[in-house]
């Protein structure tokens, strides 16, 4: 990274003696470098003006922030003068878009796949617990050692008043994996916990647990659930008609030809089902990039390039997944994510490109989650909206995102939240939680710039009409404000 004072020698000599690190007028540093210097940083804020407390916070904020989300790779560091100009205190530069500028994009939540009949990290414990739920689901009843411990789970998180979700399920597991690793290595414990008995017990259990919601997850997400519609299920299969038409005409709202970015946290594949069945009868056809070659074609490679081929003139749906699929799976000898959604719970649960508790893949070679929010960061700085539909507010990764890019924008972004339970107050209050959570600079958004739909999406036209009303409408005022 770039550190550029223009604060004289004495602010370099102070972080100098206490991260052991000589610094020039203009520095690079690695990443790790950067780390050192952030401890002597705090170690030598309170000694600073406030002026100058602030541009250094702000600078080992968007230090780790950048790292994180894979703006530069760790060994490179990154170049402060493209965050922050040449003079300190200036206003982030905004980043030159590769595609089109969209004014709207879309920001597709647990919530905006329940309609086809998947199910949200908050019911999904549902599918680990009831059998019959199971069997409709093509699933075999849990093994007794993965039932055992996940439902003393489940009570100690009834007891302690937290929410029983898919992830505190697994950062559960997750913790008791990290303790029995420490006992491998650590003699102390080893030898403290000598006369324990239950230990390998403990490690069965856990070991099973995971792995069935692992399986558990990739069999539910994975089913083609359009499909199951068209034959069985006629007023579902309408409504997915209908979604797919509102997505299109969102889409139009971004000029001619129509184009969409959206990004999602889901791990289904519902857009490209949807893509598949109503594509072609539905207007105009648009076509679909989601980083796959042939978007389903089984054993293809993720690939940054399908995107890039079409950036100077983008029309269509443009899909990044924050979080990856339960149809991608880690292909070590290629050294690549790959597409296979056949067979996918056969997989090596080892090897599955989802991001949640214990299940963080370091890739060698593409990464998509990396792009991902890389392309998130930039088309939040250019676009005038963002629909959120279904997204509960719960990832902080996501928005740190977004309030880092709140602070940054020089026009206001406003933000439109369609979910059955939340309004933009409670967006809010959880954007607030999470702005104390980070060291980038941030800004909380106020409640006049948002606005919300409390509604079930999906299920009902006259609702489903609103919103793309409603965007229109802020599309509208944006237009006369400029």
């Amino acid at each position: 990274m770039w550190l550029a004072s223009r604060h004289g020698g004495t602010t370099r000599a102070f972080i100098a003696q206490k991260s052991g690190l000589r610094l020039r007028k203009l520095t690079w540093f690695s990443a790790n470098q950067a780390q050192i210097v952030g401890n002597g940083l705090f170690a030598v804020i309170p000694r600073l003006g406030v002026a100058v407390r602030r541009m250094l916070m702000r600078i080992v904020g968007i230090c780790f922030f950048s790292e994180k989300m894979g703006l530069a790779p760790a060994n490179k560091g990154i170049n402060l003068k493209s965050h922050y100009g040449r003079q300190t205190g200036t206003k982030l530069k905004q980043m030159k878009p590769i595609y089109r500028e969209p004014r709207v994009i879309l920001y597709l939540g647990a919530g905006a796949s329940c309609f086809a009949g998947y199910h949200t990290f908050v019911t999904f414990p549902e599918l680990l617990f009831n059998k019959k739920l199971r069997t409709d689901e093509n699933m075999p009843d849990l093994p007794q050692n993965s039932e055992r411990i996940l439902i003393a789970i489940r009570e100690s998180l009834r007891r302690n008043n937290k929410a029983t979700t898919h992830d505190n399920f697994l950062w559960r597991l997750d913790g008791y994996t990290q303790f029995l690793r420490l006992n491998q290595c650590d003699d102390a414990l080893q030898e403290f916990l000598r006369n324990t008995s239950r230990l390998y017990d403990l490690h069965i259990c856990t070991e099973q647990a995971i792995n069935q919601i692992s399986a558990t997850t990739i069999r539910h997400y994975s089913l083609n659930r359009v499909e199951r519609a068209r034959t069985t299920q006629s007023i579902k299969y309408e409504n997915m008609r209908r979604v797919y038409d509102l997505y299109s005409r969102i889409a139009a709202l971004n000029g001619d030809p129509p184009w969409l970015p959206v990004f999602t946290t889901n791990y289904d594949m519902l857009l490209e089902d949807l893509l598949a069945e109503f594509g072609g009868n539905c207007g105009r056809p648009l076509r679909l990039v989601n980083g796959i070659p042939g978007l389903t074609t089984e054993k293809a490679g993720w690939t940054p390039v399908v995107y890039r081929t079409t950036a100077q003139a983008p029309a269509g749906f443009y899909l990044w997944r924050l979080h990856g699929c339960v149809c991608w799976f880690y292909d070590e000898s290629r050294s690549e994510v790959c597409f296979q959604r056949k067979g996918a719970a056969e997989q090596e649960k080892v090897r599955l490109c989802t991001m949640y508790p214990g299940n963080e893949t370091e890739f060698v070679g593409n990464d998509p989650y990396g792009f991902a929010f890389r392309s998130f960061y930039r088309h939040l700085q250019t676009c005038d909206l963002v629909v959120f539909i279904g997204f509960s507010f719960r990832d902080d990764d996501v928005m740190h995102v977004l309030l880092k890019v709140l602070e940054e924008r020089q026009g206001r972004l406003r933000l439109l939240i369609v979910d059955p339970l939340y309004s933009h107050y409670d967006v809010c209050g959880n954007l607030k939680g999470a702005a104390s959570r980070t060291t980038m600079p941030f800004r909380v958004p106020k409640p006049g710039e948002m606005d919300s739909l409390q509604m079930q999406f999906g299920e009902n036209k006259e609702l489903d009409e609103g919103i793309l009303s409603a965007c229109k409408n802020i599309i509208s005022r944006k237009e006369k404000q400029k």
